[in-house]
């Protein structure tokens, strides 16, 4: 939503076409906004991708399954048992 942007009715010759100075201006801190916003989506979508595989692999070839079981013990392999299906070609996400 845009508040208190007055646009001045100046004529300014652009190429074939007269635009009227505000909105030419508009036009362009608008796509300078969605440049931003575009720019910082990428940065979260590398951050997400970089906490799931790290070292640009799967994280369990990273880590330990001991590790995993240290912290949460046993609930941790019923949790596995439950939800894990191994003849499935999906990722699964384990939330403990």
């Amino acid at each position: 939503m845009l508040i208190g942007i007055f646009i001045r009715h100046y004529k300014v010759y652009k190429g074939a076409n007269y635009i009227p100075f505000g909105l030419d201006n508009l036009e362009k801190r608008l796509l300078v906004a969605e440049k931003r916003r575009q720019q910082d989506l990428v940065v979260r979508i590398s951050d997400i991708k970089k906490q799931l595989f790290p070292n640009q692999s799967l994280e369990e070839r990273q880590r330990n399954f001991s590790e995993y079981y240290l912290e949460y013990g046993d609930e941790f392999i019923k949790a596995l048992k439950d939800s894990l299906k191994p003849l499935d070609l999906e990722f699964t996400i384990l939330e403990l």
